[in-house]
């Protein structure tokens, strides 16, 4: 009899390995996850950018090198400085990040804006796979004549920008914007006055204060924002760093804009990677 409860735990606890063993297998990701991104970068001066994925937990080193096929030629413009882990809270995978270092003068040479919409990803495995990546826009900037007084944000979405009107002859009328259609429930205001939907252009959405006859004259300009999301919205996932523009204008009727500066850094948790994981494969 205690040679049968032996061997009954034996083959127990065999059964029970090999189930989790292949378990862990059915989770390991055949390749990393790219997540999109929605970025409005100064091509005028040095910077850094962050590409987001998902991989599996145990690889350290799952992407070598990249290349962004929209660079027709000047791939140099943007190097890989490195990747690292950002959260492996995750049972069986973590959400890592690439750092890409610009060079201001291959970017200078460029008349145009510079819009990346893929990037190939080349794996330790030999695999090579391009994807999606959102995107990622080098423009010229927007200096008008407002003066920065402060700025900040905090992790659930919310954020303003305060600026001063050196003189008083400037008036401002609304906002300009990429991607605005990626951002779900997003509140915009200036000095509390809620902006609408006015016309779409060229990529870019111009946000008007609901009252067309009002403009704001004060000398203090507050800019206040939230990002929200449905629980079922996929663009709750994507990473913002964008630069709208203030529209308005000087003296006798001169247009300006004026750039600020606006992000959002999407948070996860086990269920959203679940949910991304099935998006990927089609489920």
């Amino acid at each position: 009899m205690l040679r049968k409860i032996l061997f009954f735990g034996i083959l127990l606890t065999v059964v029970s390995w090999i189930g989790n063993g292949l378990y862990y297998v059915n989770q390991q990701l055949d390749k990393p996850i790219i997540l999109l991104h929605y970025y409005d970068l100064p091509k005028n001066h040095n910077s850094q950018f962050n590409i987001y994925y998902i991989g599996n937990k145990m690889e350290d080193r799952d992407i070598v090198s990249v290349e962004f096929p929209q660079l027709h030629g000047k791939e140099y413009a943007i190097t890989m400085q490195g990747s690292y882990d950002i959260d492996d809270s995750f049972t069986h995978h973590k959400l890592r990040v690439l750092d890409f270092m610009v060079d201001e003068e291959i970017l200078k040479e460029l008349e145009n804006d510079l819009t990346l919409t893929e990037m190939t990803v080349h794996l330790a495995s030999g695999e090579t796979y391009t994807y999606p990546l959102g995107e990622v826009i080098f423009k010229e900037d927007s200096k008008g004549p407002l003066g920065f007084s402060a700025s900040g944000s905090s992790t659930e979405g919310a954020g303003y920008t305060y600026l001063v009107k050196p003189v008083d002859d400037i008036q401002i009328s609304g906002i300009k914007m990429r991607a605005h259609d990626k951002l779900g429930n997003f509140q915009l205001s200036i000095n509390n006055k809620e902006l609408e939907i006015h016309s779409k252009e060229d990529g870019y959405t111009l946000l008007k204060l609901s009252d067309d006859s009002a403009r704001i004259t004060d000398r203090n300009i507050s800019i206040e924002y939230r990002f929200e999301f449905l629980e079922d919205d996929p663009n709750r996932w994507n990473f913002y760093q964008l630069t709208p523009a203030i529209v308005g204008e000087v003296g006798e009727g001169v247009p300006f804009e004026h750039d600020f500066f606006l992000s959002q850094h999407a948070h996860f948790n086990k269920k959203d990677i679940k949910e991304i994981i099935k998006a990927s494969k089609g489920e």
